[in-house]
Formats: C-alpha cells, structure tokens, sequence
C-alpha cells in the first residue's frame, strides 16, 4: 500500500472510480426503500486495490491487502436487483466529464450477462458429432 491511495478496478480494469446506487429495504418499514450509495474513492477502508464486479446476481466488491499476492481483507456483495445505477470514471477521460459517457446500467449488464449465460447452456454438442468429424477430416488429410 503506497502512500494511502488505492488502486480502483472495474473487472481488472484501473479506472479513475466506481459509484454505485443501490436500494436498500428499511428495517422499521419493510415496504419502503431508501438510497445507499458506495463511492470507492470516499471508501474510508485502508487496501491496495478495490476491484468491483459484476458476477451473476450480484455485484463483488473485493479489498486487496495486497493483489498480487490475493491478500484479501474481505469482500461486499450487492445483489444486482437492488441496484439503481453504477457509474464508472474512466481515467482516459478528462476531469469532471469523465461519469458522463460511462453511465451504466446494472440491470442491462446483468440481462446480458443472464443472456450470455442461456446461450451457452443452449450451445451442446453430441459427442458422435465430434467424432465423425474429426474421422472426416482425418481422411480428407490423409487423402490430399
């Protein structure tokens, strides 16, 4: 850790800062919510790195004592239903107009990704298939 500033990743990626909008369900009154907002250059936590994630249905938020070696100080789990917006600042983009292009929307991402997700389970291959294929094309090598 260096001089107490950390190093901010959005899926690896160094950016300049992640803020994410979330709802939170009150505890005195179940059906009302209230905003929760995580900024990662406010976190007061001391880490290395903060890497924010968007893995299935929730959004990882990991403290690195030190990444290289994966030294983790823990981990925050946001369930991605609850969230309202995350802006990524891109560190290519120019000071306070850095949020404005990179405006994302977690639902959108997490659809994708559910999408993505279909996809592959759709994507099967009959083992036959792969075998009289590569005999196919075992003989048409051997015959050329």
């Amino acid at each position: 850790m260096t001089n107490g500033e950390k190093v901010v990743k959005f899926h690896g990626t160094k950016v300049a800062n992640v803020t994410i909008l979330y709802a939170i369900k009150s505890r005195s009154k179940p059906d009302k919510e209230i905003s929760g907002e995580f900024d990662a250059a406010k976190n007061p936590e001391i880490c290395e790195t903060l890497n924010i994630q968007i893995v299935s249905d929730y959004v990882t938020i990991t403290f690195y004592k030190k990444e290289s070696s994966n030294s983790i100080i823990r981990r925050e789990l946001i369930p991605t239903h609850t969230i309202q917006r995350i802006w990524v600042e891109d560190l290519l983009l120019p000071g306070p107009n850095r949020r404005q292009e990179d405006n994302i929307n977690a639902g959108q991402v997490t659809e994708e990704l559910q999408k993505e997700e279909r996809e592959l389970e759709q994507i099967s291959v009959d083992p036959e298939q792969i075998l009289e294929e590569q005999e196919r094309t075992h003989i048409r090598s051997s015959q050329g």
